[in-house]
């Protein structure tokens, strides 16, 4: 597995800036990558590879960390890219055997079950129950209008929780870790943008006034932090991930009162926005390549299966249109 640092080679000549460069390590192999980013030492965070925001060049510095962010998605992409060419020919698979899409499908289940949506085990054995389990999540437009409405005025860790489930969904089902993580450094000029955590792909996505609001109701309590939601207040990096994990936790169990509230036999989960999300676009006609690009899947294949696994109601229209026929 390759591994990528961002480092700042200092300038030998004084008052010069030095250059960003991309250190990638495989097997104990190191290679350099130079790009064309030039800073100088005050404006790079050694401890936290990232540039510094502040002064008056906060422009021209915002521009440089998404510049280094695009890059560092580039670089992840092409070397998952090896990485899965290298497995497929180590093992013989060609792309259009059964094999190759078996890999696909235990891809998917076993993000489920890390998900926590579906049971651990033999993936061939249990992956229908698996992607039942994981279509029940997937929950309609009415779920999502009555959850709106709902008067939480007297009930503030339930209206926290709906506002967390809500911002999840106007952000294009954007998962928990990466809400979490969100910075306001991240948000410039309207748009949020940042790298998804679990397949380093950046993503751009337009703040519309609704998502605007509900984080704006919050701007108190996270004034004294670099983060958009108050989920971790913490910069040591070792306890922010403990906060993340807490939060994580306490969300999912607000989210399932605000189930029973609603009195829906379909349990609310962090992961419901995501694929509430991706149905409901799949649903209104829009194409497969946006929502791919949407969701931030490496491929559209992977799409493909994340939809076809969450709900089969299309499916069983068909079918009912056919037995109709012969009726």
């Amino acid at each position: 597995m390759a591994t990528i640092r961002v480092k700042l080679r200092v300038s030998t000549v004084p008052g010069k800036a030095g250059s960003i460069y991309y250190q990638v390590i495989h097997r104990r192999q190191h290679v350099q990558l130079t790009s064309s980013i030039k800073l100088y030492s005050h404006e790079w965070d050694t401890q936290n590879a990232r540039v510094r925001i502040n002064g008056e060049k906060v422009s021209f510095l915002l521009a440089a960390q998404r510049t280094i962010n695009a890059d560092l998605a580039v670089l992840h992409d092409i070397i998952s890219r090896k990485e899965y060419e290298q497995w497929l020919r180590q093992r013989k698979i060609k792309r259009n055997s059964s094999s190759f899409y078996m890999r696909i499908l235990r891809a998917v289940y076993n993000s489920a079950v890390s998900d926590g949506l579906a049971p651990a085990g033999n993936p061939f054995r249990k992956v229908y129950t698996g992607i039942d389990t994981t279509r029940k999540r997937a929950v309609g437009k009415q779920i999502i209008k009555q959850l709106k409405k709902l008067d939480l005025t007297e009930i503030p860790v339930l209206t926290y929780a709906r506002d967390l489930f809500l911002v999840s969904l106007y952000l294009r089902g954007m998962a928990f870790v990466d809400m979490a993580y969100l910075q306001k450094s991240d948000i410039q000029y309207g748009v949020a943008t940042y790298i998804r955590r679990k397949t380093g792909i950046r993503l751009s996505i337009k703040m519309e006034p609704c998502l605007q609001e509900i984080i704006d109701r919050y701007q108190e309590k996270t004034i004294h932090t670099p983060y958009v939601l108050p989920i971790i207040t913490s910069p040591d990096e070792k306890q922010a991930y403990r906060e993340y994990q807490n939060g994580l936790s306490y969300y999912n169990k607000q989210l399932k009162r605000l189930s029973e509230m609603l009195g829906y036999n379909i349990p609310l989960s962090s992961y419901t926005p995501r694929h509430t999300w991706a149905t409901t676009a799949r649903d209104n006609n829009i194409p497969l390549s946006v929502i791919s690009a949407g969701m931030g899947h490496s491929s559209e294949n992977i799409t493909r299966i994340y939809l076809s696994s969450l709900d089969n109601s299309v499916i069983d229209k068909a079918n009912h249109k056919i037995i109709s026929v012969f009726n």
